[in-house]
């Protein structure tokens, strides 16, 4: 009898804290949820991440909140699971810690990805393509069942993603479908001309660099002044309009006058210095402007490699203009490996570096044909302002 006593007092004190625990868990996932917990400039991000986008042959469509923090769990969710249990409390921990360009970066891809299906299926059907999807597929079963040994399968590893079947289908043909856009484009002069475009890439040339930025265009300074313009000025969208292209223009003229001084600092004492004292580039400032080696592909504006790869060891490149500001180089050292390398050995990758291009040359001209609006929170903007 006194066992049973014990037992039951046992039980009764496990049940007890039990019930302690799940209240305690319940007032914190309570505050968890609310958006008290996020950074007070950010609070805003949950509900106004948005894209709405309108194409002349593929229609409108919106990417909702809904499905930008499905895709941010995707991706992130993994990384930023501590003491945070649910899907909708990992939401405000991910945008706090993301940065917003990053998370903008995720939006675009999301994007891509609508405007790309909704070309996909505009486009006629091809039957091999279809016997391609299927194939992969199986063999996405196939490795599911090797690796989960038969306990999952790719259904359920599917909807553990918050994914289905369907969709991933779907995803995976406008994929391939891609993928052939730019097969259809591959032959021997266009590897050639790609090849000898990007020579320097292959062989292994690089610069050893330095820069001086000036920004231009700063728009979370220009939408600051013109709240403020507008605290003691009533103003309709088409003076908002001309307001925004006025102060765009002054800050260009600006933006020219500081850098022909940081030039003139350039040549009076040196460039490290001049970089120093007029760069708007934080990340290289305060370290002389210096960013390293340069290679001849992909790591920065065509306009701005050009230049670097054309100036001589030892001097000061021309301005280069990009959509943001200015930008002059100095050019420490160039390096050059010395190698000679065949296009025969290397025509596999340039065959892949050649796709990987027109593919993204396909998805900029749906953009580009797009009419794109970004919602961010604190950047949404009033009648009369270009978007981005």
């Amino acid at each position: 009898m006194m066992n049973v006593r014990k037992s039951g007092s046992k039980i009764s004190l496990f049940f007890f804290i039990g019930v302690i625990l799940l209240l305690v868990y319940s007032s914190t996932a309570k505050l968890e949820e609310t958006e008290e917990n996020l950074d007070p400039r950010r609070q805003t991000a949950i509900q106004d991440w948005v894209a709405d986008v309108t194409h002349p042959e593929l229609g409108h469509f919106v990417i909702s909140e809904a499905d930008f923090h499905r895709h941010l769990l995707r991706n992130y969710g993994v990384y930023y699971r501590s003491s945070v249990v649910t899907p909708r409390m990992l939401i405000p921990e991910i945008i706090n810690k993301l940065p917003l360009s990053l998370l903008k970066v995720e939006l675009d891809v999301l994007v891509n990805a609508e405007l790309l299906r909704r070309a996909m299926r505009n486009a006629p059907v091809n039957p091999e393509l279809t016997e391609e999807v299927d194939e992969r597929i199986e063999d996405d079963r196939k490795r599911v069942e090797e690796n989960y040994k038969g306990q999952f399968t790719l259904e359920e590893i599917l909807e553990r993603q918050d994914d289905t079947l369907e969709s991933y289908r779907e995803k995976l043909t406008a994929t391939l479908w891609l993928e052939d856009i730019a097969k259809s484009q591959v032959n021997p002069r266009a590897l050639t001309d790609f090849y000898n475009r990007y020579k320097d890439y292959y062989l292994g040339k690089q610069v050893y660099a330095a820069q001086i930025y000036i920004r231009a265009i700063d728009r979370s300074k220009f939408l600051e002044e013109l709240r403020d313009w507008e605290k003691t000025h009533t103003m309709t969208p088409e003076q908002r309009t001309r307001w925004w292209e006025q102060r765009v223009t002054r800050a260009w003229r600006e933006a020219q006058e500081r850098m022909e001084k940081a030039i003139q600092d350039a040549r009076r004492l040196d460039f490290a210095q001049a970089a120093t004292l007029h760069s708007d580039d934080a990340a290289t400032a305060s370290g002389g402007g210096v960013i390293g080696y340069i290679r001849p592909k992909g790591q920065f504006d065509d306009r701005i490699l050009l230049e670097a790869f054309n100036t001589a060891e030892g001097k000061m490149s021309n301005v280069v203009r990009t959509e943001s500001g200015f930008h002059v180089l100095y050019i420490y050292q160039k390096y050059d490996p010395g190698v000679n390398v065949d296009f025969e050995q290397i025509a596999e990758y340039v065959r892949q570096d050649f796709k990987a291009e027109k593919q993204k040359e396909h998805l900029d001209k749906l953009r580009d044909e797009s009419e794109i609006i970004v919602k961010i929170g604190q950047v949404t903007l009033p009648p009369g302002v270009p978007p981005e």
